[in-house]
């Protein structure tokens, strides 16, 4: 091998483990994977489950926390996609912020809701304190759910803030949670 392939290599790995470091703010790339990890074991129960809709449910996980947002069909679904989550290996918490969504929505009210998802991840997106931040918006008639984790306090207020100021909304419930 030559040195300058081994040099590449050597930056290449010098690189990558530095990645692995964390901060206050930032995860390491061992933390990610585990959350990555966690997060693909319980959607795939959540598909493979009979009484859930693994597509409509949402997952936030941080540091083995997890996040279940959206909407439900039935509390059966919205309990039984928590057991799920607890009973995954690494889950340390759960916060089930699932809703039941009563009845069908029209595909008017479908869209008029996805359009506000678009303009809810707008406003989030023009807060000098909140746009930076990955929060899961999710719509249904007129109510939005955020969910996530967040680093602080100012950054989960921002982004409700943000999203009560946006037309159409009827209700904000903020589930962000802020980081340990």
């Amino acid at each position: 091998m030559t040195h300058s392939i081994r040099t590449l290599l050597f930056t290449a790995l010098v690189v990558v483990m530095s990645g692995c470091a964390s901060t206050e703010t930032k995860r390491s790339a061992g933390e990610v994977i585990d959350d990555s990890a966690i997060s693909s074991k319980i959607k795939t129960a959540l598909l493979a489950d009979k009484l859930t809709d693994g597509l409509d449910i949402e997952l936030e996980i941080n540091d083995g926390r997890v996040q279940l947002n959206g909407f439900a069909d039935s509390k059966e679904e919205l309990q039984r996609a928590e057991e799920i989550a607890r009973s995954t290996k690494g889950v340390t918490s759960v916060s089930n912020n699932l809703r039941v969504a009563e009845g069908s929505r029209s595909m008017g009210r479908y869209l008029d809701d996805k359009v506000l998802v678009g303009r809810v991840n707008g406003a989030l997106a023009k807060d000098p304190v909140a746009e930076v931040l990955d929060v899961e918006v999710e719509v249904n008639r007129g109510v939005v759910t955020l969910g996530g984790f967040v680093d602080n306090r100012d950054q989960q207020q921002a982004a409700g803030d943000a999203a009560r100021r946006v037309k159409g909304i009827e209700k904000v419930i903020n589930n962000l949670e802020v980081r340990k």
